[in-house]
Protein backbone atom coordinates (compact mmCIF):
# COMPACT_ATOMS: atom_id res chain seq x y z
CA UNK A 1 0.00 0.00 0.00
CA UNK A 2 1.27 3.37 -0.91
CA UNK A 3 2.08 6.10 1.91
CA UNK A 4 0.78 9.24 1.52
CA UNK A 5 3.32 12.51 0.61
CA UNK A 6 3.84 14.91 3.50
CA UNK A 7 1.56 17.30 1.28
CA UNK A 8 -1.34 15.13 1.51
CA UNK A 9 -1.38 13.70 4.83
CA UNK A 10 -1.79 17.84 5.40
CA UNK A 11 -4.43 18.20 3.56
CA UNK A 12 -6.39 14.78 5.20
CA UNK A 13 -5.29 15.60 8.53
CA UNK A 14 -7.29 19.41 7.81
CA UNK A 15 -10.22 17.93 6.43
CA UNK A 16 -10.77 15.34 8.73
CA UNK A 17 -9.69 18.03 11.82
CA UNK A 18 -13.24 20.10 10.15
CA UNK A 19 -15.21 17.31 10.38
CA UNK A 20 -14.36 15.93 14.00
CA UNK A 21 -14.59 20.35 14.77
CA UNK A 22 -18.26 20.45 13.34
CA UNK A 23 -19.38 17.60 15.21
CA UNK A 24 -18.41 18.86 18.22
CA UNK A 25 -18.27 22.09 18.93
CA UNK A 26 -21.39 22.66 20.74
CA UNK A 27 -19.78 20.99 23.05
CA UNK A 28 -16.76 23.15 22.90
CA UNK A 29 -18.59 26.47 22.99
CA UNK A 30 -20.40 25.43 26.23
CA UNK A 31 -16.81 24.29 27.31
CA UNK A 32 -15.32 27.92 26.82
CA UNK A 33 -18.75 29.57 28.49
CA UNK A 34 -17.44 27.91 31.76
CA UNK A 35 -13.96 28.69 31.44
CA UNK A 36 -14.58 32.06 30.90
CA UNK A 37 -17.46 32.16 34.30
CA UNK A 38 -15.60 33.74 36.96
CA UNK A 39 -15.71 32.15 40.59
CA UNK A 40 -18.12 30.93 42.60
CA UNK A 41 -20.24 27.56 41.68
CA UNK A 42 -19.78 28.48 38.48
CA UNK A 43 -16.32 26.94 39.26
CA UNK A 44 -17.56 23.36 39.58
CA UNK A 45 -17.54 21.41 36.33
CA UNK A 46 -20.45 19.50 37.21
CA UNK A 47 -22.73 17.40 34.84
CA UNK A 48 -25.35 19.79 36.09
CA UNK A 49 -23.31 22.75 34.91
CA UNK A 50 -22.90 21.56 31.51
CA UNK A 51 -26.22 20.64 31.34
CA UNK A 52 -27.49 24.35 32.38
CA UNK A 53 -24.68 26.65 30.78
CA UNK A 54 -26.27 24.42 27.32
CA UNK A 55 -29.60 25.60 27.92
CA UNK A 56 -28.90 28.95 29.00
CA UNK A 57 -27.03 29.67 25.89
CA UNK A 58 -29.86 28.02 23.78
CA UNK A 59 -32.95 29.43 26.19
CA UNK A 60 -31.28 32.97 25.88
CA UNK A 61 -29.16 33.31 22.61
CA UNK A 62 -30.89 30.49 20.77
CA UNK A 63 -29.48 27.14 19.16
CA UNK A 64 -27.30 28.72 16.79
CA UNK A 65 -25.44 30.35 18.98
CA UNK A 66 -23.37 27.05 20.20
CA UNK A 67 -22.40 27.03 16.63
CA UNK A 68 -20.77 30.63 16.98
CA UNK A 69 -17.41 31.31 15.96
CA UNK A 70 -17.80 27.29 13.72
CA UNK A 71 -16.55 29.87 10.85
CA UNK A 72 -13.08 30.93 12.52
CA UNK A 73 -12.75 27.12 14.27
CA UNK A 74 -13.02 25.29 11.00
CA UNK A 75 -10.41 27.59 9.92
CA UNK A 76 -8.55 27.22 12.75
CA UNK A 77 -8.42 23.20 13.08
CA UNK A 78 -7.57 23.27 9.33
CA UNK A 79 -4.60 25.33 10.04
CA UNK A 80 -3.41 24.06 13.26
CA UNK A 81 -4.40 20.22 12.56
CA UNK A 82 -3.13 19.78 9.42
CA UNK A 83 0.37 20.69 10.57
CA UNK A 84 0.63 19.63 13.84
CA UNK A 85 -1.07 16.27 13.28
CA UNK A 86 -0.43 16.22 9.44
CA UNK A 87 3.41 17.08 9.42
CA UNK A 88 3.57 14.76 12.87
CA UNK A 89 4.74 11.42 11.30
CA UNK A 90 7.08 13.35 8.32
CA UNK A 91 8.82 15.33 11.45
CA UNK A 92 8.74 12.44 13.45
CA UNK A 93 10.82 10.58 10.23
CA UNK A 94 13.15 13.13 10.05
CA UNK A 95 14.66 13.61 13.85
CA UNK A 96 14.84 9.83 12.86
CA UNK A 97 17.03 10.10 10.24
CA UNK A 98 18.65 12.39 11.59
CA UNK A 99 19.81 10.82 14.33
CA UNK A 100 20.52 7.58 12.59
CA UNK A 101 17.99 5.81 14.51
CA UNK A 102 14.77 3.03 12.73
CA UNK A 103 12.22 1.95 14.94
CA UNK A 104 13.48 -1.42 15.20
CA UNK A 105 16.90 -0.53 16.26
CA UNK A 106 16.01 2.63 19.02
CA UNK A 107 15.03 1.59 22.62
CA UNK A 108 11.78 2.49 23.75
CA UNK A 109 12.83 5.59 25.63
CA UNK A 110 14.87 7.16 22.85
CA UNK A 111 11.47 6.99 20.55
CA UNK A 112 9.69 8.36 23.20
CA UNK A 113 11.72 11.28 23.36
CA UNK A 114 11.50 11.44 19.27
CA UNK A 115 7.70 11.29 19.20
CA UNK A 116 7.68 14.73 21.60
CA UNK A 117 10.51 16.12 20.01
CA UNK A 118 8.11 15.64 17.07
CA UNK A 119 5.05 16.65 18.85
CA UNK A 120 6.82 20.01 20.70
CA UNK A 121 7.76 21.04 16.94
CA UNK A 122 4.48 20.67 15.16
CA UNK A 123 2.56 21.88 18.18
CA UNK A 124 4.75 25.42 17.93
CA UNK A 125 4.42 25.19 14.41
CA UNK A 126 0.61 24.94 14.12
CA UNK A 127 0.65 28.09 16.69
CA UNK A 128 2.47 30.63 14.81
CA UNK A 129 1.03 29.80 11.94
CA UNK A 130 -2.61 29.71 13.29
CA UNK A 131 -3.29 32.12 16.27
CA UNK A 132 -5.33 34.70 14.85
CA UNK A 133 -7.69 32.34 13.72
CA UNK A 134 -8.05 30.74 17.15
CA UNK A 135 -8.16 34.07 19.10
CA UNK A 136 -11.28 35.13 16.85
CA UNK A 137 -12.90 31.34 17.60
CA UNK A 138 -12.52 31.93 21.14
CA UNK A 139 -14.00 35.19 21.22
CA UNK A 140 -16.90 34.67 18.58
CA UNK A 141 -17.77 31.79 21.18
CA UNK A 142 -17.57 33.78 24.23
CA UNK A 143 -20.14 36.54 23.45
CA UNK A 144 -23.04 37.28 21.46
CA UNK A 145 -23.17 39.95 19.14
CA UNK A 146 -19.69 41.67 20.07
CA UNK A 147 -18.42 40.53 16.48
CA UNK A 148 -21.36 40.23 13.50
CA UNK A 149 -19.55 37.90 11.46
CA UNK A 150 -15.93 36.03 11.20
CA UNK A 151 -14.50 38.32 9.14
CA UNK A 152 -15.59 41.44 10.69
CA UNK A 153 -13.99 39.99 14.27
CA UNK A 154 -10.14 39.68 12.31
CA UNK A 155 -10.75 43.50 10.43
CA UNK A 156 -11.94 45.13 14.33
CA UNK A 157 -9.41 43.07 16.06
CA UNK A 158 -6.56 44.36 13.61
CA UNK A 159 -8.12 47.72 13.53
CA UNK A 160 -8.26 48.33 17.15
CA UNK A 161 -5.33 46.20 18.96
CA UNK A 162 -3.14 45.42 15.76
CA UNK A 163 -1.01 42.49 14.83
CA UNK A 164 -0.29 42.20 18.54
CA UNK A 165 -4.16 41.46 19.37
CA UNK A 166 -4.61 38.84 16.66
CA UNK A 167 -1.78 36.95 18.85
CA UNK A 168 -2.71 37.54 22.04
CA UNK A 169 -2.37 34.67 23.70
CA UNK A 170 0.70 33.07 22.07
CA UNK A 171 2.94 32.33 24.93
CA UNK A 172 0.32 30.20 26.38
CA UNK A 173 -1.02 28.76 23.24
CA UNK A 174 2.65 27.68 22.47
CA UNK A 175 2.63 26.24 25.76
CA UNK A 176 -0.90 24.39 25.07
CA UNK A 177 0.11 23.15 21.90
CA UNK A 178 3.09 21.69 22.83
CA UNK A 179 1.70 19.85 25.83
CA UNK A 180 -2.14 19.00 23.91
CA UNK A 181 0.01 17.68 20.96
CA UNK A 182 2.09 15.50 23.04
CA UNK A 183 -0.19 14.33 25.28
CA UNK A 184 -2.82 13.70 22.29
CA UNK A 185 -0.22 13.08 19.46
CA UNK A 186 2.00 11.73 20.96
CA UNK A 187 -0.23 9.39 23.37
CA UNK A 188 -2.16 8.50 20.65
CA UNK A 189 0.96 7.28 18.44
CA UNK A 190 2.26 5.46 21.79
CA UNK A 191 -0.52 3.89 22.58
CA UNK A 192 -1.90 3.02 19.37
CA UNK A 193 1.37 0.94 18.36
CA UNK A 194 1.46 -0.50 21.90
CA UNK A 195 -2.00 -2.04 21.10
CA UNK A 196 -1.20 -3.15 18.25
CA UNK A 197 2.54 -4.45 18.26
CA UNK A 198 2.21 -6.04 22.09
CA UNK A 199 -1.58 -6.82 22.62
CA UNK A 200 -1.83 -8.25 19.03
CA UNK A 201 -5.01 -5.89 18.26
CA UNK A 202 -5.81 -5.30 14.65
CA UNK A 203 -4.71 -1.93 13.37
CA UNK A 204 -8.62 -0.94 12.69
CA UNK A 205 -11.38 1.09 13.91
CA UNK A 206 -11.79 -0.10 17.01
CA UNK A 207 -8.29 0.30 17.92
CA UNK A 208 -8.01 3.63 16.65
CA UNK A 209 -11.12 4.64 18.48
CA UNK A 210 -9.54 3.04 21.82
CA UNK A 211 -6.16 4.83 21.32
CA UNK A 212 -8.11 8.27 20.41
CA UNK A 213 -10.37 8.06 23.87
CA UNK A 214 -7.16 7.18 25.54
CA UNK A 215 -5.38 10.06 24.40
CA UNK A 216 -8.07 12.71 24.89
CA UNK A 217 -8.31 12.18 28.79
CA UNK A 218 -4.50 12.56 29.16
CA UNK A 219 -4.80 15.78 26.91
CA UNK A 220 -7.26 17.12 28.64
CA UNK A 221 -6.04 15.90 32.63
CA UNK A 222 -2.62 17.56 31.22
CA UNK A 223 -3.70 20.77 28.74
CA UNK A 224 -6.84 22.15 31.21
CA UNK A 225 -4.78 24.55 33.43
CA UNK A 226 -3.09 26.13 30.47
CA UNK A 227 -6.11 25.84 28.62
CA UNK A 228 -8.63 28.33 31.22
CA UNK A 229 -5.62 30.85 31.13
CA UNK A 230 -4.99 31.00 27.56
CA UNK A 231 -9.09 31.50 26.97
CA UNK A 232 -9.67 33.50 29.59
CA UNK A 233 -6.87 35.95 28.10
CA UNK A 234 -7.71 35.70 24.87
CA UNK A 235 -11.14 36.88 25.70
CA UNK A 236 -9.84 39.84 27.76
CA UNK A 237 -11.05 42.94 26.22
CA UNK A 238 -8.32 45.63 25.36
CA UNK A 239 -8.70 47.96 28.16
CA UNK A 240 -8.05 44.80 30.71
CA UNK A 241 -4.48 44.44 29.88
CA UNK A 242 -4.15 40.82 31.27
CA UNK A 243 -1.28 39.23 31.31
CA UNK A 244 -0.72 35.51 31.63
CA UNK A 245 0.47 35.47 35.26
CA UNK A 246 -2.05 38.30 36.07
CA UNK A 247 -5.23 36.05 34.30
CA UNK A 248 -3.37 32.76 36.79
CA UNK A 249 -3.13 34.75 39.86
CA UNK A 250 -6.73 36.35 39.63
CA UNK A 251 -7.73 32.59 38.89
CA UNK A 252 -6.79 30.99 41.70
CA UNK A 253 -7.38 33.83 44.29
CA UNK A 254 -10.72 33.34 43.03
CA UNK A 255 -11.48 29.71 42.49
CA UNK A 256 -7.63 27.97 43.63
CA UNK A 257 -6.93 24.49 42.06
CA UNK A 258 -9.95 23.87 41.32
CA UNK A 259 -10.64 26.88 38.73
CA UNK A 260 -7.92 26.06 36.65
CA UNK A 261 -10.12 22.35 36.03
CA UNK A 262 -13.22 24.30 35.26
CA UNK A 263 -14.78 22.68 32.67
CA UNK A 264 -13.10 19.65 32.77
CA UNK A 265 -16.10 17.55 31.80
CA UNK A 266 -17.46 19.65 28.81
CA UNK A 267 -13.54 19.93 27.68
CA UNK A 268 -12.61 15.91 28.05
CA UNK A 269 -16.34 14.99 26.47
CA UNK A 270 -14.92 17.79 23.49
CA UNK A 271 -11.80 16.70 23.06
CA UNK A 272 -12.35 12.73 23.71
CA UNK A 273 -14.55 12.90 20.70
CA UNK A 274 -13.20 14.82 18.66
CA UNK A 275 -10.01 12.62 18.98
CA UNK A 276 -12.00 9.20 18.53
CA UNK A 277 -13.62 11.50 15.33
CA UNK A 278 -10.15 12.59 13.68
CA UNK A 279 -7.64 9.55 14.19
CA UNK A 280 -10.75 7.37 13.10
CA UNK A 281 -11.04 9.50 10.37
CA UNK A 282 -7.51 10.39 9.23
CA UNK A 283 -6.42 6.33 9.77
CA UNK A 284 -9.53 5.53 7.06
CA UNK A 285 -7.97 7.82 5.08
CA UNK A 286 -4.66 7.55 4.91
CA UNK A 287 -5.47 3.54 4.22
CA UNK A 288 -7.82 4.65 1.71
CA UNK A 289 -5.69 6.98 -0.30
CA UNK A 290 -2.74 4.31 -0.15
CA UNK A 291 -4.99 1.94 -1.41
CA UNK A 292 -6.35 3.83 -4.08
CA UNK A 293 -2.80 5.16 -5.15
CA UNK A 294 -1.47 1.50 -5.23
CA UNK A 295 -4.25 0.34 -7.54
CA UNK A 296 -3.60 2.91 -10.01
CA UNK A 297 -1.75 1.92 -12.86
CA UNK A 298 2.26 3.08 -12.14
CA UNK A 299 2.13 5.59 -15.49
CA UNK A 300 -1.10 7.48 -14.59
CA UNK A 301 0.48 7.90 -11.28
CA UNK A 302 3.58 9.24 -12.70
CA UNK A 303 1.78 11.86 -14.60
CA UNK A 304 0.59 13.18 -11.64
CA UNK A 305 3.57 13.44 -10.11
CA UNK A 306 5.40 15.64 -13.47
CA UNK A 307 2.04 17.47 -13.13
CA UNK A 308 2.28 18.35 -9.01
Amino acid sequence: MAEPSPVTKLLLAGSCACVADALTFPMDTVKVRMQMAAGGAAAAASSSSIVGTFRNIVSNEGAARLYGGLNAGLQRQFAFASIRIGFYEPVKQLYMDRLGLTAAGAGPATLMAVRLLAGITTGAMAVCAAQPTDVVKVRMQGSAGRYPSCAAAYSTIWRTEGLAGLWKGTGPSVARNAIVNCAEVVSYDTIKTYLVARLGMPNAVGTHFLAGLCSGFIATLVASPVDVVKTRLMSARPEERAGVVSVARGLYQQSGLRGFYKGFIPSFARIAGWNILMFVLYEKAKSSYGQLAAALPRPVMAKERQVL
